[in-house]
């Protein structure tokens, strides 16, 4: 927001690619994240270093939080100074609302399988203090509950729902319950842009940007002309990932900033052990040794990828350094084909992920896997 200072009305427009099929964050499976500066885990997952890349999870709603010597129950204590967008105090109550619905198969919450596998009850022993009680030892529950479809949301809105109309509600239809965001929600038209507003009351402190507003583009084509004509300053990274052979004539513009950043996923095709020809742990090796990793990288993803050598990224925790990192050899390839007792020709050049696929299913009869560590590419304007 070059030359922009606090007492300017600051709107950034943001190209989305489709409008968001659902509200509710507790249903993460219905359509983009648009609302996400509006509500508020216990914790989240935030990196706190670009190089190397590092995350942490930090407080959000809560000033602390500690384990029990065994490890079977957290207690959380509260921020006393948050308050919904309404205006209504921010308690206990609606954590253990948030968990408890979640919690609830009815509900149908998108996170409900991983969640109930692991929490057993929650409940609170003042207006500032949860428990959360497991039914084992969880390292990664931590890690669960500060993702977004564990957001709280606010039980003096949405206590009178029934638990299996929550998905069908006005809130997930229409307008979104009120949050505990640095944005609070203001307009939705169908198809054209949703209004997100900064909160006054947000508990650090107003936003610098007054308005977010997310403009519904599905071309990507249309969305990088609008990044052109400055009718939109940012692209999301989907409508970015289509436009990935624009990028070198992206970068000589001046008004155009090109950003790619390594974000906590991993993209993968699995290997089918049970497949009778796949069972062979040979034939996994020669396929993973027959895949030109660099070209793919390189070549048909302009660099914004990293290699992965397990679907554990190497900033998480259980990251093992000495997993095997394969690289492309085809006389290794041709080597453990032979082992395996099979003599198919390979190619002599690199072919791309697409053609990957296809000659692994005309060989093999299934996908075979390679893992790409997942990053992100993102437009938007000087």
């Amino acid at each position: 927001m070059e030359g922009k200072t606090p007492e300017d009305d600051v709107t950034v427009k943001y190209a989305v690619p489709a409008d968001p099929g659902m509200l509710n964050p507790w249903f993460m499976d219905g359509g983009y994240a648009h609302l996400e500066p509006m509500y508020s885990p216990l914790l989240r997952i935030k990196q706190v270093s670009l190089e190397p890349p590092k995350y942490e999870h930090v407080p959000e709603l809560i000033e602390s939080y500690e384990f029990s010597a065994d490890g079977l129950s957290v207690t959380f204590h509260l921020l006393h100074n948050v308050t919904w967008h309404d205006g209504v105090p921010f308690t206990a109550q609606d954590v253990v609302f948030t968990y408890e619905a979640i919690l609830d198969p009815d509900t149908g919450a998108t996170n409900y399988g991983d969640f109930s596998e692991v929490v057993d009850s929650v409940s609170m022993t003042d207006n500032y203090t949860v428990v959360v009680k497991l039914k084992k030892i969880a390292p990664h529950f931590l890690s669960m509950i500060s993702a977004g479809g564990l957001s709280i949301l606010p039980y003096h809105v949405l206590k009178d729902v029934p638990h299996k109309d929550l998905r069908t509600h006005e809130t997930n239809t229409v307008a979104p319950a009120p949050g505990t965001g640095p944005y609070k929600f203001v307009k939705w038209v169908k198809g054209q842009y949703m209004e997100l507003e900064a909160f006054d009351d947000y508990r650090r402190g107003r936003p610098f940007v007054d308005h977010i507003i997310l403009v519904t583009i599905a071309d990507p084509v249309t969305a990088l002309q609008a990044l052109k004509t400055h009718e939109i300053d940012a692209l999301h990274p989907d409508l970015c990932s289509e436009l990935i052979n624009e990028i070198p004539a992206l970068r000589d513009l001046p008004d155009i900033a090109v950003r790619g950043g390594v974000v906590p996923a991993v993209s993968f095709l699995a290997f089918n052990n049970n497949h009778t020809i796949l069972a062979n742990p040979y034939v996994r090796k020669a396929l993973c040794y027959a895949i030109p990793y660099d070209h793919i990288i390189d070549d048909l993803l302009k660099g914004f990828a990293e290699q992965a050598n397990s679907p554990v990224p190497p900033y998480w925790f259980g990251y093992n350094p000495n997993t095997p990192m394969y690289t492309y050899d085809l006389d290794m390839a041709k080597y453990c084909l032979e082992q395996a007792g099979y003599h198919y020709p390979l190619p002599t050049t690199p072919i791309s992920a697409y053609l990957t696929e296809i000659v692994a299913i005309a060989v093999t009869g299934v996908i075979v896997g390679f893992l790409i560590g997942f990053a992100v590419m993102k437009l938007r304007r000087r």
